[in-house]
Protein backbone atom coordinates (compact mmCIF):
# COMPACT_ATOMS: atom_id res chain seq x y z
CA UNK A 1 0.00 0.00 0.00
CA UNK A 2 2.94 2.45 0.65
CA UNK A 3 4.54 2.23 -3.11
CA UNK A 4 1.04 2.81 -4.49
CA UNK A 5 0.39 5.50 -2.29
CA UNK A 6 4.22 6.74 -2.83
CA UNK A 7 2.95 6.33 -6.80
CA UNK A 8 0.46 8.01 -6.44
CA UNK A 9 2.21 11.60 -4.83
CA UNK A 10 4.62 11.34 -7.40
CA UNK A 11 2.05 11.72 -10.05
CA UNK A 12 -0.03 14.73 -8.36
CA UNK A 13 3.38 16.54 -8.93
CA UNK A 14 3.30 15.61 -12.18
CA UNK A 15 -0.13 17.21 -12.14
CA UNK A 16 0.71 19.88 -10.57
CA UNK A 17 3.40 21.07 -13.17
CA UNK A 18 0.83 20.67 -15.76
CA UNK A 19 -2.01 21.64 -14.52
CA UNK A 20 -4.04 18.83 -15.27
CA UNK A 21 -3.83 15.37 -17.00
CA UNK A 22 -6.86 13.13 -17.04
CA UNK A 23 -9.09 14.12 -13.78
CA UNK A 24 -11.51 12.09 -12.04
CA UNK A 25 -15.14 12.96 -12.66
CA UNK A 26 -17.97 11.70 -10.17
CA UNK A 27 -20.50 9.98 -11.52
CA UNK A 28 -22.58 9.32 -8.77
CA UNK A 29 -23.05 5.51 -9.72
CA UNK A 30 -21.09 2.19 -9.58
CA UNK A 31 -22.17 1.02 -12.39
CA UNK A 32 -19.82 0.32 -15.55
CA UNK A 33 -20.22 2.86 -18.19
CA UNK A 34 -19.76 2.05 -21.58
CA UNK A 35 -20.23 4.93 -23.72
CA UNK A 36 -19.75 8.95 -23.91
CA UNK A 37 -21.14 11.19 -26.19
CA UNK A 38 -20.78 15.06 -25.68
CA UNK A 39 -22.40 17.41 -28.51
CA UNK A 40 -20.28 20.64 -27.98
CA UNK A 41 -17.69 21.46 -24.93
CA UNK A 42 -20.55 21.45 -22.02
CA UNK A 43 -23.57 18.95 -23.18
CA UNK A 44 -22.97 15.13 -22.89
CA UNK A 45 -24.26 12.23 -22.34
CA UNK A 46 -22.98 8.62 -20.69
CA UNK A 47 -24.86 5.49 -20.43
CA UNK A 48 -23.98 1.86 -19.04
CA UNK A 49 -25.26 -0.77 -17.39
CA UNK A 50 -28.41 -1.75 -15.62
CA UNK A 51 -30.04 1.22 -17.59
CA UNK A 52 -27.88 3.44 -16.82
CA UNK A 53 -28.13 7.25 -18.53
CA UNK A 54 -26.32 10.32 -17.33
CA UNK A 55 -26.57 13.88 -18.36
CA UNK A 56 -24.10 16.49 -18.13
CA UNK A 57 -24.75 20.46 -18.74
CA UNK A 58 -21.78 22.16 -17.52
CA UNK A 59 -18.65 19.50 -19.47
CA UNK A 60 -18.61 17.19 -16.89
CA UNK A 61 -18.44 18.70 -14.01
CA UNK A 62 -22.12 16.90 -12.32
CA UNK A 63 -23.86 13.96 -13.73
CA UNK A 64 -27.32 13.75 -13.31
CA UNK A 65 -29.43 10.30 -13.98
CA UNK A 66 -32.00 10.57 -16.93
CA UNK A 67 -34.61 7.58 -16.26
CA UNK A 68 -34.32 4.66 -18.97
CA UNK A 69 -37.30 2.85 -17.79
CA UNK A 70 -35.00 0.00 -18.45
CA UNK A 71 -32.48 -2.51 -16.59
CA UNK A 72 -30.96 -3.99 -19.47
CA UNK A 73 -27.51 -2.82 -20.50
CA UNK A 74 -26.97 -0.13 -22.50
CA UNK A 75 -24.07 -0.06 -24.96
CA UNK A 76 -23.73 3.18 -27.38
CA UNK A 77 -25.42 6.70 -27.54
CA UNK A 78 -25.54 8.86 -29.93
CA UNK A 79 -27.09 12.43 -30.07
CA UNK A 80 -26.98 15.07 -33.42
CA UNK A 81 -28.46 18.02 -31.32
CA UNK A 82 -29.50 18.57 -28.06
CA UNK A 83 -32.50 17.41 -27.77
CA UNK A 84 -32.93 14.12 -30.86
CA UNK A 85 -31.00 11.43 -29.60
CA UNK A 86 -30.63 7.30 -29.33
CA UNK A 87 -29.48 4.51 -27.23
CA UNK A 88 -29.09 0.95 -27.65
CA UNK A 89 -28.16 -2.09 -26.08
CA UNK A 90 -29.01 -5.25 -24.58
CA UNK A 91 -31.55 -7.44 -25.84
CA UNK A 92 -32.33 -5.04 -29.15
CA UNK A 93 -33.10 -2.07 -27.29
CA UNK A 94 -33.39 1.18 -28.92
CA UNK A 95 -34.11 4.10 -26.93
CA UNK A 96 -35.06 7.80 -28.29
CA UNK A 97 -35.68 10.86 -27.07
CA UNK A 98 -36.42 14.64 -28.63
CA UNK A 99 -36.12 16.49 -25.48
CA UNK A 100 -32.54 16.16 -24.45
CA UNK A 101 -33.23 12.75 -22.49
CA UNK A 102 -36.14 14.58 -20.30
CA UNK A 103 -38.29 11.02 -21.94
CA UNK A 104 -36.91 8.32 -23.93
CA UNK A 105 -39.46 5.65 -25.89
CA UNK A 106 -37.99 2.13 -25.91
CA UNK A 107 -38.65 0.25 -29.27
CA UNK A 108 -36.63 -2.76 -30.63
CA UNK A 109 -35.88 -5.73 -29.76
CA UNK A 110 -33.93 -9.62 -30.75
CA UNK A 111 -30.12 -9.89 -30.93
CA UNK A 112 -27.95 -7.59 -28.98
CA UNK A 113 -26.93 -4.01 -30.44
CA UNK A 114 -23.20 -2.57 -29.90
CA UNK A 115 -23.62 0.77 -31.59
CA UNK A 116 -25.52 3.38 -32.90
CA UNK A 117 -24.40 5.97 -35.19
CA UNK A 118 -26.73 8.89 -37.33
CA UNK A 119 -25.49 11.39 -40.02
CA UNK A 120 -29.03 13.09 -39.77
CA UNK A 121 -32.23 13.62 -37.78
CA UNK A 122 -33.76 11.13 -39.42
CA UNK A 123 -30.74 8.39 -40.83
CA UNK A 124 -28.96 6.37 -38.64
CA UNK A 125 -27.76 2.36 -38.52
CA UNK A 126 -26.94 0.29 -35.63
CA UNK A 127 -24.76 -3.24 -35.21
CA UNK A 128 -24.70 -5.99 -33.13
CA UNK A 129 -23.97 -9.34 -32.30
CA UNK A 130 -24.70 -12.21 -34.44
CA UNK A 131 -23.78 -9.78 -37.88
CA UNK A 132 -27.00 -7.46 -37.08
CA UNK A 133 -27.29 -4.08 -38.97
CA UNK A 134 -30.28 -1.88 -39.28
CA UNK A 135 -30.91 1.46 -40.63
CA UNK A 136 -33.59 4.20 -40.15
CA UNK A 137 -34.68 6.53 -42.74
CA UNK A 138 -37.14 8.27 -40.16
CA UNK A 139 -35.73 8.29 -37.10
CA UNK A 140 -38.00 5.93 -35.28
CA UNK A 141 -38.93 2.38 -37.62
CA UNK A 142 -35.96 0.40 -38.54
CA UNK A 143 -35.45 -1.95 -41.46
CA UNK A 144 -32.66 -4.80 -41.13
CA UNK A 145 -29.03 -4.84 -43.81
CA UNK A 146 -27.96 -7.96 -45.02
CA UNK A 147 -23.95 -7.71 -43.35
CA UNK A 148 -22.62 -11.01 -45.00
CA UNK A 149 -21.58 -12.25 -41.42
CA UNK A 150 -22.50 -13.96 -38.71
CA UNK A 151 -19.85 -12.59 -36.44
CA UNK A 152 -20.60 -10.01 -33.88
CA UNK A 153 -20.48 -6.27 -35.18
CA UNK A 154 -18.79 -4.01 -32.21
CA UNK A 155 -18.80 -0.40 -33.95
CA UNK A 156 -20.50 1.77 -37.19
CA UNK A 157 -19.52 4.76 -38.20
CA UNK A 158 -20.11 6.89 -41.53
CA UNK A 159 -19.18 10.23 -42.77
CA UNK A 160 -21.68 10.94 -44.68
CA UNK A 161 -24.96 9.27 -45.83
CA UNK A 162 -23.87 6.67 -48.64
CA UNK A 163 -20.01 6.15 -46.89
CA UNK A 164 -19.50 4.02 -43.56
CA UNK A 165 -17.77 1.48 -41.74
CA UNK A 166 -18.54 -1.31 -39.41
CA UNK A 167 -15.73 -3.27 -37.46
CA UNK A 168 -16.26 -6.64 -35.39
CA UNK A 169 -15.19 -10.30 -35.36
CA UNK A 170 -14.46 -13.24 -33.05
CA UNK A 171 -11.42 -13.77 -30.41
CA UNK A 172 -9.21 -15.83 -32.18
CA UNK A 173 -9.64 -14.92 -35.89
CA UNK A 174 -8.86 -12.19 -38.11
CA UNK A 175 -10.88 -8.77 -37.51
CA UNK A 176 -13.87 -8.08 -39.72
CA UNK A 177 -13.97 -5.14 -41.25
CA UNK A 178 -17.17 -3.80 -43.63
CA UNK A 179 -17.80 -1.01 -46.15
CA UNK A 180 -20.04 0.65 -47.57
CA UNK A 181 -20.69 3.07 -50.24
CA UNK A 182 -24.69 3.45 -50.49
CA UNK A 183 -25.95 3.84 -47.02
CA UNK A 184 -25.57 -0.44 -46.22
CA UNK A 185 -27.76 -1.48 -48.81
CA UNK A 186 -24.56 -3.40 -50.03
CA UNK A 187 -21.43 -3.97 -47.59
CA UNK A 188 -18.21 -5.89 -48.93
CA UNK A 189 -15.84 -7.36 -46.34
CA UNK A 190 -12.24 -6.34 -46.05
CA UNK A 191 -10.40 -9.27 -43.94
CA UNK A 192 -8.15 -7.48 -41.44
CA UNK A 193 -4.60 -9.30 -40.80
CA UNK A 194 -4.67 -9.14 -37.68
CA UNK A 195 -6.25 -11.55 -35.03
CA UNK A 196 -9.15 -10.82 -32.35
CA UNK A 197 -12.04 -9.05 -32.61
CA UNK A 198 -11.92 -5.06 -33.18
CA UNK A 199 -14.05 -3.11 -31.08
CA UNK A 200 -13.88 0.59 -32.65
CA UNK A 201 -13.28 2.11 -35.93
CA UNK A 202 -12.96 6.22 -36.36
CA UNK A 203 -12.49 7.71 -39.79
CA UNK A 204 -11.73 11.90 -40.66
CA UNK A 205 -12.72 11.25 -43.77
CA UNK A 206 -13.72 9.04 -46.84
CA UNK A 207 -10.15 7.66 -47.11
CA UNK A 208 -8.11 8.21 -43.69
CA UNK A 209 -9.18 6.16 -40.93
CA UNK A 210 -8.47 3.68 -37.38
CA UNK A 211 -9.64 1.09 -35.74
CA UNK A 212 -8.58 -0.74 -32.46
CA UNK A 213 -9.13 -4.08 -30.95
CA UNK A 214 -8.21 -7.06 -28.82
CA UNK A 215 -4.55 -7.69 -28.12
CA UNK A 216 -3.47 -3.65 -28.32
CA UNK A 217 -4.36 -3.56 -32.07
CA UNK A 218 -4.76 -1.06 -34.00
CA UNK A 219 -4.67 -0.81 -37.90
CA UNK A 220 -5.26 2.49 -40.23
CA UNK A 221 -6.29 2.90 -43.88
CA UNK A 222 -5.40 5.44 -46.20
CA UNK A 223 -7.50 4.61 -49.25
CA UNK A 224 -10.28 3.81 -48.09
CA UNK A 225 -10.20 0.60 -45.84
CA UNK A 226 -9.30 -1.28 -49.23
CA UNK A 227 -5.77 -1.37 -47.24
CA UNK A 228 -5.19 -1.49 -43.42
CA UNK A 229 -1.66 -1.64 -41.94
CA UNK A 230 -1.17 -2.38 -38.31
CA UNK A 231 0.33 0.65 -36.45
CA UNK A 232 3.20 0.04 -33.35
CA UNK A 233 1.66 0.65 -30.06
CA UNK A 234 2.43 -0.42 -26.35
CA UNK A 235 1.62 -3.46 -24.67
CA UNK A 236 -2.01 -3.52 -24.28
CA UNK A 237 -4.74 -6.66 -23.78
CA UNK A 238 -7.81 -4.75 -25.15
CA UNK A 239 -8.35 -1.46 -26.72
CA UNK A 240 -12.33 -1.03 -26.67
CA UNK A 241 -12.58 2.70 -28.21
CA UNK A 242 -10.52 4.66 -30.57
CA UNK A 243 -10.65 9.01 -31.85
CA UNK A 244 -9.20 11.26 -33.56
CA UNK A 245 -9.48 15.07 -33.44
CA UNK A 246 -7.52 15.52 -36.76
CA UNK A 247 -4.94 13.76 -38.61
CA UNK A 248 -2.41 13.84 -36.28
CA UNK A 249 -3.64 13.35 -33.05
CA UNK A 250 -5.56 10.35 -31.71
CA UNK A 251 -6.60 8.38 -28.45
CA UNK A 252 -7.37 4.37 -27.71
CA UNK A 253 -8.90 3.33 -24.73
CA UNK A 254 -9.20 0.15 -23.01
CA UNK A 255 -7.11 -2.16 -20.58
CA UNK A 256 -3.73 -2.95 -20.25
CA UNK A 257 -2.17 -6.83 -18.80
CA UNK A 258 -1.25 -5.90 -15.50
CA UNK A 259 -2.10 -2.46 -15.65
CA UNK A 260 -6.04 -1.16 -16.30
CA UNK A 261 -7.23 2.25 -17.59
CA UNK A 262 -5.27 2.19 -20.64
CA UNK A 263 -4.96 5.47 -22.77
CA UNK A 264 -3.05 5.63 -25.45
CA UNK A 265 -2.22 9.13 -27.88
CA UNK A 266 -0.36 9.85 -30.86
CA UNK A 267 0.11 12.75 -32.31
CA UNK A 268 1.75 11.47 -35.82
CA UNK A 269 -1.23 9.82 -37.13
CA UNK A 270 -0.61 6.60 -35.28
CA UNK A 271 3.01 5.95 -36.32
CA UNK A 272 3.73 6.04 -32.62
CA UNK A 273 1.66 5.57 -29.31
CA UNK A 274 2.57 5.84 -25.67
CA UNK A 275 0.86 5.71 -22.54
CA UNK A 276 -1.23 8.47 -21.10
CA UNK A 277 -1.14 8.69 -16.71
CA UNK A 278 -4.56 7.44 -16.60
CA UNK A 279 -5.06 7.35 -12.49
CA UNK A 280 -7.08 4.70 -11.93
CA UNK A 281 -7.36 0.66 -12.57
CA UNK A 282 -10.71 0.45 -13.94
CA UNK A 283 -10.85 -0.88 -17.66
CA UNK A 284 -11.99 2.23 -19.67
CA UNK A 285 -14.74 1.43 -22.44
CA UNK A 286 -14.97 5.01 -24.41
CA UNK A 287 -13.26 8.04 -25.02
CA UNK A 288 -14.47 11.32 -26.60
CA UNK A 289 -13.03 14.94 -27.60
CA UNK A 290 -15.13 17.69 -28.53
CA UNK A 291 -11.59 19.74 -29.56
CA UNK A 292 -7.97 19.20 -29.37
CA UNK A 293 -7.23 19.46 -25.33
CA UNK A 294 -10.96 18.62 -24.56
CA UNK A 295 -12.31 15.01 -23.83
CA UNK A 296 -13.69 12.33 -21.65
CA UNK A 297 -13.24 8.76 -21.01
CA UNK A 298 -15.74 6.48 -19.33
CA UNK A 299 -15.19 2.76 -17.87
CA UNK A 300 -15.98 0.84 -15.11
CA UNK A 301 -17.50 1.17 -11.74
CA UNK A 302 -18.50 4.63 -12.72
CA UNK A 303 -15.22 6.33 -13.53
CA UNK A 304 -15.26 9.76 -15.65
CA UNK A 305 -12.28 11.33 -16.33
CA UNK A 306 -11.73 14.62 -18.05
CA UNK A 307 -8.79 16.11 -19.67
CA UNK A 308 -8.62 20.03 -20.94
CA UNK A 309 -4.48 19.59 -22.05
CA UNK A 310 -5.01 16.58 -24.29
CA UNK A 311 -3.90 14.29 -21.48
CA UNK A 312 -0.52 15.32 -21.72
CA UNK A 313 2.24 14.42 -18.90
CA UNK A 314 5.29 16.40 -17.61
CA UNK A 315 7.28 14.41 -19.94
CA UNK A 316 5.42 14.24 -22.70
CA UNK A 317 5.56 18.05 -22.79
CA UNK A 318 9.23 18.24 -22.44
CA UNK A 319 9.97 15.81 -25.61
CA UNK A 320 13.19 16.58 -27.44
CA UNK A 321 12.09 16.64 -31.53
CA UNK A 322 15.55 16.25 -32.16
CA UNK A 323 16.36 12.02 -31.37
CA UNK A 324 19.47 11.58 -28.94
CA UNK A 325 22.22 8.87 -30.71
CA UNK A 326 22.30 7.08 -27.10
CA UNK A 327 20.88 6.41 -23.92
CA UNK A 328 21.47 8.50 -21.10
CA UNK A 329 20.71 8.98 -17.82
CA UNK A 330 21.84 12.46 -15.71
CA UNK A 331 22.59 12.48 -12.41
CA UNK A 332 19.73 14.52 -10.81
CA UNK A 333 19.86 18.42 -9.99
CA UNK A 334 19.92 19.55 -7.51
CA UNK A 335 21.93 16.79 -5.56
CA UNK A 336 22.01 17.04 -2.24
CA UNK A 337 17.78 18.07 -2.67
CA UNK A 338 15.47 19.17 -0.31
CA UNK A 339 12.40 18.32 -0.89
CA UNK A 340 12.39 18.20 -4.94
CA UNK A 341 14.98 17.15 -7.57
CA UNK A 342 14.68 16.69 -11.47
CA UNK A 343 16.08 13.90 -13.29
CA UNK A 344 16.56 13.53 -17.33
CA UNK A 345 17.39 11.20 -19.50
CA UNK A 346 17.45 10.26 -23.41
CA UNK A 347 16.92 7.04 -25.32
CA UNK A 348 17.44 6.87 -29.16
CA UNK A 349 14.45 4.33 -29.39
CA UNK A 350 10.85 4.39 -28.69
CA UNK A 351 10.14 1.79 -25.69
CA UNK A 352 8.58 1.56 -22.67
CA UNK A 353 10.42 2.94 -19.65
CA UNK A 354 10.30 3.17 -16.24
CA UNK A 355 11.62 5.43 -13.66
CA UNK A 356 11.77 4.31 -10.21
CA UNK A 357 13.25 5.70 -7.20
CA UNK A 358 14.53 2.97 -4.01
CA UNK A 359 16.21 3.10 -0.86
CA UNK A 360 19.70 1.81 -0.08
CA UNK A 361 17.88 -1.27 0.93
CA UNK A 362 15.90 -1.66 -2.31
CA UNK A 363 13.11 -1.01 -1.20
CA UNK A 364 10.55 1.07 -4.14
CA UNK A 365 9.98 4.18 -2.92
CA UNK A 366 8.07 5.64 -6.13
CA UNK A 367 7.33 4.61 -9.65
CA UNK A 368 8.08 8.37 -11.59
CA UNK A 369 7.46 7.47 -15.12
CA UNK A 370 5.88 3.63 -16.41
CA UNK A 371 5.04 3.62 -20.23
CA UNK A 372 5.71 3.29 -23.68
CA UNK A 373 7.52 6.72 -24.67
CA UNK A 374 8.69 7.55 -28.14
CA UNK A 375 12.89 8.47 -28.64
CA UNK A 376 13.97 11.69 -27.12
CA UNK A 377 14.74 13.41 -24.23
CA UNK A 378 12.91 13.71 -20.66
CA UNK A 379 12.76 15.35 -17.60
CA UNK A 380 10.71 14.46 -14.46
CA UNK A 381 10.59 15.95 -11.17
CA UNK A 382 10.86 13.95 -7.95
CA UNK A 383 9.52 14.84 -4.14
CA UNK A 384 10.62 13.83 -0.85
CA UNK A 385 7.26 13.49 0.37
CA UNK A 386 5.60 10.06 0.81
CA UNK A 387 1.73 9.92 -0.44
CA UNK A 388 1.11 8.68 3.62
CA UNK A 389 1.94 12.32 4.64
CA UNK A 390 5.08 11.69 6.27
CA UNK A 391 8.44 13.26 4.84
CA UNK A 392 11.46 10.24 3.71
CA UNK A 393 14.40 10.43 5.95
CA UNK A 394 17.11 11.76 4.98
CA UNK A 395 20.30 9.55 3.30
CA UNK A 396 21.01 8.32 0.53
CA UNK A 397 18.16 6.36 -2.83
CA UNK A 398 18.81 5.47 -5.63
CA UNK A 399 17.04 6.06 -9.12
CA UNK A 400 16.96 3.56 -12.01
CA UNK A 401 16.17 3.86 -15.31
CA UNK A 402 14.98 0.59 -17.92
CA UNK A 403 14.45 1.88 -21.44
CA UNK A 404 14.04 -1.48 -23.28
CA UNK A 405 16.93 -4.24 -22.59
CA UNK A 406 19.34 -0.63 -21.47
CA UNK A 407 19.27 -0.26 -17.31
CA UNK A 408 21.26 2.45 -15.33
CA UNK A 409 20.97 3.85 -12.20
CA UNK A 410 22.47 6.35 -9.85
CA UNK A 411 22.68 7.71 -6.11
CA UNK A 412 21.03 10.74 -4.84
CA UNK A 413 20.94 12.58 -1.54
CA UNK A 414 18.48 14.21 0.28
CA UNK A 415 19.79 16.09 2.68
CA UNK A 416 17.63 18.05 5.46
Amino acid sequence: MQKILLLIAASLILVQANQAQWIPRNSGTTNSLTDVYFINGSIGWVVGTFGTILKTGDGGTTWNPQISGTMNHLASVHFIDENAGWIVGEGGQILKTTNGGENWVSSGGGYSLYSVFFISDSTGWAVGSGGRIIKTTNGNYWSPQSSGTLVDLMEVYFIDENTGWVVGGQIYDPGTILKTTNGGTDWTSTTSDTIGRLNSVFFIDENIGWAAGQYGTIIKTADGGSDWFTQSISQAASLESIFFTSSNIGYAVGQAAGIYGKILKTTNGGTDWFTQIAGIINTLSSVFFTDELTGWAVGYQGTILKTTNGGVTFVEENKNEINPDDYNLAQNYPNPFNPTTKISWQSPVSSWQTLKIYDVLGNEVAALVDEYLPAGTYETEFSSHSGEGRNLSSGIYIYKLTAGFFVETKKMILMK
